[in-house]
């Protein structure tokens, strides 16, 4: 009976547990670069440019925990702004809790398999839950920003 019980508390657990790494791969979203990191990281501030949305800000992760005695192999966040999308957001009271969610961001950063990655929010899981007019802005940010990186990641 005792082996039951813990058979069926591990059984919960492992539930548990798949549930959440699923719900945490649902909220971000990650894919392969076709390049090195620097010219990752270079591509996307030029494409960035001719979607007219500007870089407010970068974070050099790997220099900064560096300075905290920590390492880790590279990892930036580039900091993405549209004005127009921004602006949607901060007119309306209803809409600027979403302000947590800006600026947008989208993280490259190289893993153990000597590959450079980019991730990003997922927008449009994020807001699925919100009035239609909010997941419409979501969907075309997201949209936006998949069209930024289109051409450095693998299919």
């Amino acid at each position: 009976m005792k082996r039951i019980k813990f058979l069926t508390a591990l059984l919960i657990i492992g539930s548990v547990m798949t549930a959440q790494a699923q719900m945490a791969s649902d909220i971000t979203i990650e894919k392969k670069s076709k390049f090195q990191l620097d010219k990752t990281v270079e591509m996307i501030k030029q494409s960035v440019k001719e979607a007219n949305w500007s870089i407010p800000a970068e974070h050099d992760m790997q220099a900064s925990l560096k300075k905290a005695g920590k390492e880790v192999k590279a990892a930036q966040i580039i900091v993405l702004c549209n004005a127009e999308h921004a602006y949607k957001v901060l007119k309306e009271d209803q809409m600027k809790h979403y302000l947590a969610l800006m600026p947008c961001r989208v993280s490259v950063y190289e893993k153990a398999d000597g590959r450079t990655y980019l991730s990003m929010m997922n927008l449009k899981k994020l807001s699925e839950n919100a009035d239609q007019k909010t997941q419409t802005l979501m969907k075309n940010v997201q949209n936006e920003i998949e069209e930024i990186i289109k051409g450095l990641v693998e299919d």
